[in-house]
């Protein structure tokens, strides 16, 4: 008797406290003026409204309108299908075609940068250097550039489906139907140039980067000078960049971090560097946020001059914070800017890019060009260096 009176007062005293604090969090919310706001306009929506709506649909773009609200064109809501689609790009892969396009600015176009081997856009003729000028029968160019990719991507219910695309080489337009794929991404690139010059290109820091790095660094491990090439690299995520940051770098400074409450932490390399050769960094206007992370540790610890163009200038950092959940899976997420970064001499260069030590334009952005006014620089100032250690 004594027992189960105890284990009733147990459970009186455990639904007790949950009312209280139901009681609570319901003050709460009805005490904050957003939710307030929003919770009564979706009253009156789902109590007058004459016709059906999605309401799903409704959910997700009163997040979204909030967050693009901000003014903040790197925070956003990835409902789930973006969410998805999202995930699968940071690990490796992704639906689409295989190709990366580029936004040249001087020219207002989109050119295909790189074609990935055995892939649907290989198949189709798709050549590097080639101008997209149509996605369907839209019209596209370097001011939609993000609408063009969304275009042309999908999520996985969308392949074996099919996009139209029409391209310029040269002085003739073509037109081709391509399928879509499951495209594994290979974003390391290397190969050994002039005889003893290891060049790596680094397309954007996934989380199979790490991986492809090494194998790459393996490969060019005893030649005597490296050239890192991070043009059209866009960033990716910090954990991956900061993994080849300790391959090239001794222990130092790679970053610091500062947050809304003015607190700030400073970030280190592991010490564990196993590429020690003379190097140099190429970038362009497209290395954005974790390449200019990378590039302002590497000059700024004196490990590597800068050639090329002015950078993008994003110094803000973006987490993905799991807002729904099925099965204890996160299914969609808001993406929010949390801290701004400084380089090592603690510059911030939000909106200001990294101005190389070589300033070299470059007409376009076309990898393996012959013209590729870039890279011979950077060759040239190898052989002044090897030069110099004779």
């Amino acid at each position: 008797m004594n027992r189960h009176k105890g284990l009733f007062n147990v459970i009186a005293t455990f639904l007790a406290t949950s009312l209280i604090w139901i009681g609570i969090f319901s003050v709460i919310y009805m005490n904050d003026p957003v939710s307030r706001k929003v919770g009564k306009a979706y009253n009156l929506i789902n109590k007058n409204y004459i016709f059906d709506f999605d309401e799903e649909f409704v959910k997700d773009y009163t997040v979204a309108s909030m967050i693009n609200s901000l003014g903040d064109k790197y925070s956003a809501f990835y409902p789930k299908d973006y969410f998805e689609s999202l995930e699968s790009s940071m690990n490796g892969h992704y639906y689409g075609i295989g190709i990366k396009v580029v936004a040249n600015e001087k020219t207002n176009e989109l050119v295909v940068y790189s074609v990935q081997e055995n892939t649907p856009a290989e198949r189709a003729g798709i050549a590097e250097g080639d101008i997209l000028i149509k996605v369907e029968d839209k019209t596209v160019s370097a001011e939609n550039f993000d609408e063009a990719v969304d275009m042309i991507k999908v999520d996985e219910k969308g392949l074996g489906t099919t996009v139209k695309l029409t391209l310029k080489r040269e002085d003739t337009e073509y037109e081709t139907n391509v399928a879509r794929e499951k495209i594994v991404t290979i974003t390391v690139e290397s190969e050994i140039l002039e005889g003893d010059v290891g060049y790596i290109k680094i397309d954007s820091f996934d989380n199979e980067t790490i991986k492809e790095f090494k194998e790459n660094a393996e490969k060019i491990k005893d030649t005597k000078y490296l050239i890192l090439d991070l043009r059209n690299n866009g960033g990716g995520t910090l954990y991956s960049m900061r993994q080849i940051a300790d391959m090239l770098l001794p222990k130092c400074t790679l970053t610091t971090f500062e947050y809304k409450s003015g607190k700030k932490t400073e970030l280190k390399t592991s010490g564990k560097q196993i590429l020690k050769m003379p190097m140099c960094v190429l970038v362009n206007g497209g290395s954005a946020s974790a390449s200019e992370l990378l590039t302002a540790a590497l000059h700024d610890n004196g490990r590597a001059i800068v050639i090329g163009e002015k950078t993008f200038g994003k110094a803000i950092a973006q987490e993905a914070i799991p807002f729904e959940f099925e099965n204890g899976k996160p299914v969609s997420a808001v993406y929010l800017t949390y801290a701004r970064y400084l380089t090592p001499n603690g510059e911030y260069i939000h909106d200001k890019g990294i101005l190389p030590d070589i300033v070299v334009e470059q007409s376009e952005d076309i990898k393996g060009s012959e013209n590729d006014a870039q890279l011979k620089k950077a060759l040239e100032e190898v052989k002044n260096s090897l030069k110099g250690d004779k």
